[in-house]
């Protein structure tokens, strides 16, 4: 939803001014490296060890930080321990930090962070405690930080609570934000919904306190959604930019904000989230068309998203667009990141990230992550970060590797094949189980 609202301002942009060209709001952005959570055999193979190198100006690997890490029987960090060092080897000091989970769930309730220059005497820097929605455990109701100053403990900055107001069917009314400041926590961020008389909203109006040119504190709309008709709802809506989504998929809608509104109908190929939403508005300048398309490319995170506006005068025709994609391996270590904004046939390139894993040819894991970016300037690739991966075990404690159990991978015709990276479809046999395996 936030790339169909982008959508929506460089329209809006190119409604109040034919020939107005403007960037794309912060899409460039890299998501953080992920350590390998579950692999594709079924145990939670987890690397005890990371080794961290950056690319050098002497075109040399260079080790940057030293990690090492304890587990949940989930597979979830419980503790970590890295060290930082500098471009002849030596140490920037060391940070670890301790985690505790509710019920097996993948979220934190607590985060504690402490800091040593020698790695024996240790400083308690930050903590975070947090509680969760009961019905949505991944929606964080209170996020208490606090950094510790001076001997005692400090309230931090990014500290929030997200207040959810549900009716009587279990359906989200209101989602409230209010931020600690001084003391007293204030709202600044606020998500109304409107509901009709099918049970399902009609309206969802995103608001933020802001100050206006006399300093006075009024709130500001950011998003406001008319006209909603539904194919999926769930009732779980408390930010609106859900939408679309694999369970709350509306038909229609119309974005309102600036004085304009852009009607979109969206259809969608799948169940797993993608969508294509399209719509046309007319302008005193000519019409506008805009679509966006967004596309789940596995069950690994992956996606692509591609969003086009097109502005037509007579004869004239300007068309502005962007493109991101992201795809991530089965363990979550990212192999492609791109982001590009396009104007008239002219393309401008603001990350193109790639990633290449090693996998141990036994078990599976990863053993060697090397991450590249591509030089718009020389267009060539260049390395930016490896990482080592080592010391694996089993955090469920359920495996062993050993010949008897090591998966092993077959091809349609039977014959056995190291771990496969080539798409298709193989037999993956592990002790006395076979199972299909995809590689897409």
């Amino acid at each position: 939803m936030q790339k169909i609202f982008t959508v929506f301002m460089l329209a809006a942009c190119m409604a109040s001014s034919a020939l107005a060209a403007r960037p794309l709001s912060a899409i460039a952005r890299l998501r953080p490296l992920q350590t390998p959570l579950k692999a594709p055999s079924g145990a939670i193979w987890k690397a005890a060890n990371e080794e961290v190198y950056g690319w050098t100006e002497n075109k040399e690997w260079a080790l940057t930080s030293t990690k090492s890490s304890t587990y949940t029987p989930e597979g979830y960090v419980a503790t970590s321990s890295q060290q930082g060092l500098d471009p002849e080897g030596q140490s920037l000091g060391y940070m670890r930090e301790a985690f505790t989970y509710a019920n097996g769930n993948e979220n934190f309730m607590s985060r504690t962070e402490e800091q040593s220059m020698d790695g024996v005497n240790w400083t308690p820097t930050e903590k975070t405690t947090r509680v969760y929605d009961s019905v949505l455990p991944g929606v964080i109701t209170e996020n208490a930080m606090e950094y510790f100053e001076d001997g005692s403990w400090q309230p931090a900055a990014n500290t929030y609570r997200r207040t959810i107001t549900r009716n009587a069917d279990g359906n989200i009314l209101s989602s409230i934000i209010t931020v600690l400041y001084q003391g007293t926590y204030e709202e600044t961020d606020r998500t109304i919904l409107t509901y009709g008389d099918d049970g399902k909203p009609h309206t969802i109006l995103h608001e933020v306190l802001t100050i206006d040119e006399e300093d006075n504190m009024v709130w500001q709309v950011e998003r406001k959604l008319t006209n909603l008709v539904w194919e999926r709802f769930d009732g779980q809506i408390y930010d609106a930019e859900q939408l679309p989504s694999a369970t709350n998929a509306p038909k229609s809608l119309t974005i309102e904000a600036d004085d304009l509104s852009l009607p979109y109908t969206f259809t969608y190929p799948d169940l797993k989230g993608s969508y294509v939403g399209t719509g046309s508005m007319e302008s005193e300048d000519g019409n506008i068309a805009y679509t966006s398309t967004y596309n789940v490319l596995d069950d690994n995170g992956s996606f692509e998203e591609i969003g086009e506006v097109v502005f037509t005068m007579g004869p004239f025709v300007n068309t502005e667009g962007f493109t991101e994609r992201m795809r991530n391996d089965s363990y979550g270590l990212t192999l492609e990141y791109y982001v590009s904004e396009a104007s008239d046939g002219d393309t401008q390139v603001y990350q193109d990230l790639r990633g290449t894993v090693t996998y141990d040819p036994q078990a599976g894991y990863p053993t060697e992550y090397i991450l590249t970016e591509l030089n718009p300037e020389t267009a060539m690739r260049e390395n930016m970060i490896r990482v080592v991966f080592s010391n694996y075990v089993d955090a469920a404690g359920i495996a062993e590797i050993s010949p008897s159990n090591a998966p092993r991978y077959f091809n349609l015709n039977g014959t056995e094949t190291t771990r496969p990276t080539t798409p298709g479809l193989y037999i993956l046999r592990q002790g006395s189980r076979a199972t299909k395996h995809l590689i897409r």
